[in-house]
């Protein structure tokens, strides 16, 4: 890959919206989060769920985050809903409970054992049988290693939009090490305090409720959380605790997140060379660009993006006295510099479990980042030098792409070799090369700058050999230089600076998306690669299918909480003149109460409407 092909980099990556301005702050308050009961039992005509809902803490805090979104120009997110739907009323108990139900089908939820691994992949099937994959993506963060998700990457993704579903383990002391032993999943409605060495979390906990056939009151459980280090299964990991007193002895560590996100579009500004978020589509608090900073750092070679961490990891060419980087930025906050080059590497790559792959010279390199520190795992060198990569998340596989032997290689997640096959003939590869691998199919699809198309490679079952499974030409289909594979199969390239989507018709031919939530972006001025970070987790069967991860009930059931009161403004428990006074201040562009601001009636805008509802609901009181 030549230099010149890596200087201005556009990647379509799947985070959410940006929440005014709580990226300058450590709070965010996220207003009419649902609090859905787990524990609901058959009486009369009313369903209940499987097990009376007791193991069904994971499934119903996911629900939250798509009743939400229901709520908030998604009707189609839960089944049988018109999106006007008050979800505490009693009216709308059947739909919480049907949808609960499907919910836990999906992620596997058993009546007795609970929810284990299928949490984050139960999720990504439900958004994406209800019709929201070309809008939303899903995360799921568990623990790795001695990696322990924190509240500050909890902050970054919900100040950008992501709704969170989160989940802790208890964990007891066996002789010198801490072991997980079951855990429990709750929604999240507010992070206060993030960059506090007291962050608390404002909870929705899905089996505190008054009634096994009727919804309860929505109710937030505000939780303090500390920071220890331990040693967890014979590592030492730094994680954050619920201090939730329980005489069981038994910690609760923070130790997966689940996040809904909206698609958005990572680029490179043209004039000022910096990298730049374009938001797909107006959702909630959605903003239309955000700015990350690199500082005093070069162009940008080559940039992905690591959901584990939140971060974009960007490589930045040398300039002047500057030289080589390895950057990884967050929005709002400084950028952090991992590594220095003697000379500029050609790209860099994440994997789904936050590993960075970084090509210098015919070698990749496979480091772990800890504490903003790079930790090399390995080195590798493939049999010819790869040109493109593209990671199958079903293996964990890099594959690779070399144009001038037109080889198509695979590797294991440490680098060893597993194939090395040659492309089938017939298509014409000139220029940059781009790889990409379908999430449902697991085929590579590729194509260049010079190509007249995108072949789908398919693997001939006879043989073993690789052979062209279909070119897909489209007149729009034009000098790509990004190209991208969403969860709904459909094929996202970016042509001439401006992002197309194509899906297939029902006569299996390709088109341009008619209701691309991208047709907005037509004129984004950046050319180079185009990348999608869609539902992805970096759950890991080896450490997490276990019956220590399954998701059950514990004897924290039911914690002191606050009953939603809207006019309560700044959330201090009371409704007075100090509310009134704190939204006026508000919504003049004044401060602002910790994480809130002036959308009062959260439809995205400030304006009168805004006003009014909290008049409204001030004269109502609670």
């Amino acid at each position: 890959m030549t230099r010149k092909s890596l200087i201005s980099l556009c990647m379509l990556a799947t985070l959410p919206s940006v929440a005014g301005k709580a990226l300058a702050q450590c709070d965010i308050y996220w207003p009419n989060i649902p609090d859905l009961d787990q524990k609901r039992t058959p009486s009369g005509s009313i369903d209940g769920l499987p097990g009376g809902g007791d193991m069904y803490c994971a499934p119903v805090a996911a629900v939250n985050l798509m009743a939400y979104i229901s709520r908030h120009g998604f009707p189609f997110a839960m089944t049988g809903a018109n999106g006007s739907e008050n979800w505490q009323s009693n009216s709308n108990y059947a739909k919480a409970t049907n949808n609960s139900a499907m919910m836990g089908t999906l992620m596997g939820t058993h009546p007795v054992n609970g929810t284990s691994g299928g949490l984050a992949s139960g999720l990504s099937l439900f958004m994406l049988t209800h019709g929201l994959a070309g809008n939303f993506s899903s995360f799921g963060i568990y623990k790795s290693g001695n990696q322990y998700p924190s509240p500050m990457s909890a902050f970054v993704l919900m100040s950008m939009g992501s709704l969170e579903e989160t989940c802790y383990g208890r964990y007891s002391l066996q002789g010198s090490q801490w072991v997980r032993g079951g855990g429990h999943c709750v929604t999240i409605q507010h992070i206060f305090g993030a960059c506090t060495t007291t962050p608390q979390f404002g909870i929705r906990n899905p089996v505190a409720s008054d009634s096994t056939t009727m919804q309860s009151p929505f109710v937030t459980q505000p939780l303090n959380l500390t920071k220890h280090t331990r040693n967890f299964g014979g590592t030492n990991a730094t994680a954050w605790d619920f201090p939730i007193d329980n005489p069981d002895g038994k910690i609760r560590v923070i130790d997966q997140i689940q996040c809904v996100t909206t698609n958005f579009l990572l680029c490179v500004d043209p004039v000022f060379g910096k990298p730049k978020l374009h938001f797909a589509l107006s959702f909630a608090k959605a903003p239309i660009t955000l700015d990350l900073d690199t500082g005093n750092a070069g162009p940008v070679l080559s940039m992905d993006f690591d959901f584990t961490t939140a971060s974009a990891v960007v490589i930045t060419d040398e300039t002047g006295p500057s030289p080589s980087k390895l950057l990884m930025l967050q929005p709002g906050n400084t950028p952090v510099e991992v590594a220095v080059f003697d000379r500029p590497p050609d790209w860099v790559k994440t994997n789904r479990h936050g590993e960075v792959y970084i090509k210098v010279g015919n070698s990749i390199e496979r480091h772990r980042i800890d504490e903003g520190r790079p930790v090399l795992l390995n080195t590798f060198i493939p049999p010819v030098p790869p040109d493109a990569a593209a990671f199958d998340d079903q293996t964990d596989e890099i594959v690779l792409l070399n144009v001038a032997s037109r080889r198509l290689m695979r590797h294991s997640r440490s680098g060893t070799p597993m194939s090395n096959q040659s492309l089938p003939s017939g298509f014409v590869l000139t220029g940059t090369p781009l790889i990409d691998i379908h999430p449902g199919e697991h085929k590579p699809f590729i194509t260049s700058t010079g190509s007249p198309g995108v072949m789908r490679i398919n693997v001939d079952p006879a043989s073993g050999r690789l052979v062209n499974g279909g070119i897909i030409a489209v007149n729009e289909l034009v000098r790509p230089t990004g190209l991208q594979i969403g969860d709904n199969g459909h094929l996202f390239v970016l042509c001439d600076g401006s992002v197309r989507e194509f899906e297939q018709g029902a006569s299996g031919g390709w088109m341009l998306s008619p209701a691309s939530a991208f047709a907005h972006h037509r004129s984004i001025l950046s050319a180079g690669g185009l990348f999608m970070l869609r539902s992805r987790t970096n759950y890991d069967p080896a450490q997490h299918d276990n019956p220590g991860w399954l998701d059950i009930p514990g004897g924290e059931d039911v914690l002191t909480g606050v009953l939603d009161c809207p006019a309560d403004f700044n959330l201090d428990g009371a409704v007075d003149f100090f509310d009134y006074d704190d939204y006026v201040r508000c919504f003049e562009g004044q401060a602002c109460p910790r994480g809130r601001d002036a959308d009062f009636n959260d439809d995205g805008t400030v304006d009168f409407f805004d006003y009014d509802a909290f008049v409204v609901a001030f004269e109502e009181g609670c």
